[in-house]
């Protein structure tokens, strides 16, 4: 699973599939997709309800509407890697959406040097070496 699958409308749940998401950004980390694929909780309508933070905390953290940075620490134990990753906290804001539905990219804003990822269905920020 993807954050693009998200965007695109295509994460599977219990009960259908999680709607498409008008604006989400790019992000470097792809994967905490377990919760969500076993749950009915979130679907179809996206709303951050009490029973979405307990039960799908490390998920909501990577598709909150407004995550689009990640900060992350890689150890090496033994002969394993352990890593850590960090988002910025989700408020706790009663019946929020997780993110906004709509279109695919509808919302990327060009004004903020923003581009539609089109094959993977997220608005990433182009820096200026590449506008």
């Amino acid at each position: 699973m993807f954050r693009s699958n998200l965007a695109k409308g295509k994460v599977p749940t219990k009960n259908g599939c999680l709607p498409r998401a008008k604006y989400m950004q790019k992000m470097a980390i792809k994967k905490w997709w377990k919760p969500v694929l076993d749950s009915t909780v979130l679907a179809p309508d996206v709303i951050l309800r009490r029973e979405v933070y307990e039960k799908l905390h490390s998920f909501i953290k990577m598709a909150y509407l407004d995550s689009h940075k990640v900060g992350c620490a890689v150890k090496m134990c033994d002969s394993d890697y352990l890593v850590k990753c960090i988002y910025r906290e989700v408020p706790h804001q009663p019946d929020v959406p997780l993110y906004m539905p709509g279109e695919v990219c509808s919302d990327c804003k060009a004004e903020y040097n923003e581009v539609c990822e089109v094959e993977e269905g997220l608005c990433e920020v182009l820096d200026n070496k590449s506008a």
